[in-house]
C-alpha cells in the first residue's frame, strides 16, 4: 500500500464499522472491575445495591467500577465524528477524498445517534422554565 493511495469508501466504512462494533460490545458487556490493584477481580452485571459497590472477593475491600463506561463510548464516537469532519480544515486539501470523508461523517453520525447517551433533551430538563403565554 502506497502512502498516496486513496482507499475505497467501502474499505474505510468496513474498518470504521468494525471499530464501532468493538467499542459498543465493550460497553454493552458491562464488565466491572475491582479498583484494588492487588485484587483485579472482574465481574459482569454487578447488582449489589450500595452507595458504592464493593468487591465480593473474600478479603478484598476495594470498590467496583465499570471497565468501559458510557463516557468512553461517547468519547470514541465523538472522536470518529471529528476525524471525518472536513469543515474544520480547508476542504480543498482533500480533493477527491472530500466526498469519502463527508460520507463517512454522515455514517458515523448515524451510528452515534443510536447511542442512548448521545443526546440530552434540554427541553425536558428545563421544562419548569416554560411559561404559558
Amino acid at each position: 500500500c502506497e502512502c498516496n493511495q486513496i482507499f475505497a469508501l467501502h474499505y474505510i466504512k468496513n474498518k470504521t464499522t468494525l471499530l464501532i462494533r468493538k467499542h459498543k460490545i465493550l460497553y454493552y458487556e458491562q464488565i466491572m472491575r475491582c479498583t484494588d490493584l492487588s485484587c483485579g477481580a472482574r465481574f459482569r452485571h454487578f447488582f449489589v445495591k450500595r452507595k458504592k459497590p464493593m468487591c465480593v472477593k473474600p478479603g478484598c475491600n476495594g470498590s467496583v467500577e465499570l471497565l468501559y463506561p458510557e463516557e468512553k463510548l461517547l468519547d470514541q464516537m465523538s472522536y470518529l465524528q471529528n476525524l471525518f469532519n472536513t469543515q474544520r480544515v480547508n476542504g480543498s486539501l482533500f480533493g477527491e477524498a472530500n466526498e469519502i470523508f463527508e460520507s463517512m461523517k454522515l455514517f458515523v453520525g448515524r451510528e452515534s445517534a443510536m447511542c442512548a447517551g448521545n443526546r440530552v433533551n434540554l427541553g425536558s430538563i428545563f421544562s419548569f422554565l416554560k411559561r404559558p403565554f
